[in-house]
């Protein structure tokens, strides 16, 4: 059963040495169809020592992987989602469905465990996706009674070698360079779990892995917190995307400290909407205080390696949302304005005999940066309207691919309306000329350089 979704991040709950049970220490690694918290496990990998190693791959139920993860990874879905190919030689793989492999995963764990009393996972890099992929394939399952049985924590050995070293990166491939010596890029699950087995006696000079070894305990996590973990991760995901349109048009290069300011926004219990209502409410200065004294409470209270918020103050936090706010919503105009439609025109993206996107030009001189406004359209009939030049939006991929979200169309025509700079684009189920388009929410996304 899911568990009670959090309004604030857990606090850390560490599995120490003192707890009386005696554990044994397994490396895994998953190989994932994606990089979110719904996407599945494809391959799991497991390893005690050079000897005992764990590998299985898994069929997704949703019979896809994402072309990014199919590149680093190499696998792919095929035969009507029946089966994977290994792209490196085109082979074809023993997988199973998802129930059978990590039941297949737990039986291994019960057999290495022996004659200790539970084991601890470890994992490089797991609090931000392999520990709630499998904690959320696990719960699918009905399997998490059962891996309470065998697993008592977690330990994210990232956060090892983050505290104890002062080194460039962190990545399983540079410790393994550093500590071993050179290492193929490509791999899989199992030879990741091995690597990082091999990584960790190296680093602590043992044979034998085990909560003795107080930077592993340290970084340790007990099941229960990584549960409580999951659901606030669960509970604030679906905001996400809304908050990082407040980084779009930042001149930073990388994506590490855009994501960084939203993790402090999420942590702090922040949604877009609640942050623009709260800015329209207070105004600037008012607006700005607020926000970083919310932002201060949580670093103060919540702050941890699982919020991942530290390498951003709230000072900066503050002054870029608000910087993202005065530039979007200070000349929003009011209902009377947007009711009237003010001049809009539309013409198509792409030709042909399926629904089409269009772009709305003008959207920002009739509606100026004015997200959750309610506004009324009426597409014309653009048969023969020619395709003018300037700047075009244009949408493609599934309905999660796309910017806006909770608009509330009429006449079933469609779901959303995104807006860019001066550009809105109605999806491709709009297709009749003169239809009523009613949108709750417009939300802008500053154009990029």
């Amino acid at each position: 059963m899911a568990q009670e979704a959090m309004s604030h991040p857990p606090m850390e709950e560490h599995l120490l040495p003192s707890s009386g049970q005696r554990h044994r220490v397994v490396c895994y690694d998953l190989e994932t169809t994606g990089l979110e918290l719904v996407d599945e496990i494809i391959q799991i990998g497991g390893s005690v020592d050079q000897a005992r190693i764990f590998s299985k791959y898994i069929v997704p139920a949703t019979r896809r992987v994402h072309p990014d993860a199919a590149r680093i990874i190499g696998l792919q879905v095929v035969d009507g989602g029946k089966g994977l190919k290994d792209l490196r030689d085109n082979s074809l793989v023993d997988a199973v469905d998802e129930g059978s492999g990590l039941e297949e995963f737990l039986h291994w764990l019960e057999e290495v465990r022996g004659d200790v009393d539970r084991i601890i996972l470890a994992s490089h890099g797991a609090i931000f996706l392999d520990i709630p992929v499998l904690l959320i394939a696990l719960r699918r399952r009905n399997l998490t009674d059962r891996f309470k049985q065998i697993v008592s924590g977690f330990c994210d050995t990232y956060a090892i070698f983050q505290a104890d070293l002062k080194i460039r990166k962190y990545t399983l491939q540079s410790l393994y360079e550093q500590f071993i010596g050179r290492r193929p890029e490509k791999h899989r699950a199992p030879e990741d779990a091995r690597d990082l087995h091999t990584i960790l006696t190296t680093y602590f000079k043992t044979t034998q892995l085990s909560m003795d070894l107080p930077p592993l305990a340290r970084a340790t996590y007990t099941v229960k917190c990584m549960e409580e973990y999951v659901s606030w991760r669960e509970s604030t995901e679906p905001h996400r995307a809304d908050l990082m349109t407040i980084t779009a048009s930042w001149n930073v290069r990388g994506e590490k400290l855009k994501k960084v300011l939203v993790k402090n926004l999420l942590a702090a219990g922040y949604t877009y909407k609640r942050l623009a209502d709260e800015y329209r409410m207070y105004g600037d200065q008012k607006f700005k205080n607020s926000l970083e004294q919310s932002i201060l409470h949580m670093k103060r209270t919540y702050e941890s390696y699982l919020t991942d918020t530290k390498d951003m103050s709230a000072r900066v936090v503050a002054d870029r949302v608000l910087e993202h706010f005065k530039s979007c919503l200070r000349n929003e105009v009011g209902a009377d304005v947007v009711g009237s439609g003010g001049s809009i025109h539309a013409r198509p993206i792409r030709e042909g005999p399926q629904a089409r996107p269009y772009a709305v030009h003008n959207l920002f001189k009739a509606i100026p940066a004015a997200p959750f406004a309610r506004m009324h359209l009426q597409v014309p009939d653009l048969t023969n309207t020619s395709f003018n030049s300037g700047p075009v939006s244009s949408v493609e991929g599934p309905p999660r691919a796309w910017v806006g979200t909770n608009c509330h169309i009429y006449d079933a025509i469609a779901k959303e309306i995104i807006c860019g700079h001066n550009v809105g684009v109605l999806p491709p189920s709009v297709a009749e000329p003169g239809c009523n388009v009613t949108v709750d929410r417009v939300r802008h996304v500053p154009e990029t350089s």
